[in-house]
């Protein structure tokens, strides 16, 4: 079984990848780790590397078994079995980051890439079906696994969608316009000028 964890940082996937990692016995990748030793990176900018995700996709080619937690591991084209999208409340999405000492410049970001939902739509893109979210918002990581195993295992269908426009632009009606994203509701999945024509330039 091979599963993408992924989603804006600060969702959870450090902490929530080791707990799946336990419950089904399956090895535990980071793309920070990988990027490192297999020096997939085609340039290094203030302490960030500029990752070359498809040396990364070369070095996985043929490998079984293993859950890769990243918020770019969902732009790796693999065989997987699923793709889990984490997701959080802005606000709380917001405090997580201030507690990392992340630059404002930073939270703005991701919060608003959280608030559109860009991995989420990234991953569908690639990945189709394939692609469920988990809403870790006010949960610890046992419960948000216990969440992901009920997919994975059957017992109830994944869900894609969640919205957090409102919560973050206090209506939708002051969102920014993005023409490469879809601003509300599930994307259309037409083809666009993605982040897939640049795929292997991504930072972490």
């Amino acid at each position: 079984m091979i599963l993408l964890l992924t989603g804006t940082p600060g969702t959870g996937k450090t902490l929530v990848g080791k707990v799946l990692s336990d419950r089904l016995g399956l090895e535990l990748l980071e793309i920070s780790d990988l990027v490192r030793k297999w020096k997939c990176y085609l340039d290094v900018e203030d302490d960030t590397y500029i990752v070359d995700i498809e040396c990364l996709s070369k070095h996985l080619k043929g490998r079984d078994d293993y859950i890769l937690v990243g918020h770019l591991s969902h732009l790796l084209e693999l065989d997987a079995d699923w793709v889990i999208v984490l997701r959080t409340n802005p606000k709380e999405l917001e405090e997580r980051l201030k507690s990392r000492r992340y630059p404002e410049d930073k939270i703005r970001d991701n919060l608003e890439s959280e608030a559109l939902g860009i991995c989420s739509y990234e991953a569908r893109e690639i990945y189709g079906e394939k692609v469920f979210e988990v809403d870790t918002s006010g949960k610890r990581p046992e419960e948000v696994v216990s969440e992901i195993l009920d997919v994975i295992w059957g017992r109830r269908k994944g869900y894609y969608g969640i919205d957090y426009l409102e919560e973050y632009y206090g209506g939708e009606g002051n969102a920014p316009v993005r023409e490469d994203y879809p601003t509300h509701g599930p994307p259309d999945l037409s083809p666009h000028p993605s982040s897939r024509s640049h795929i292997h330039g991504h930072r972490i």
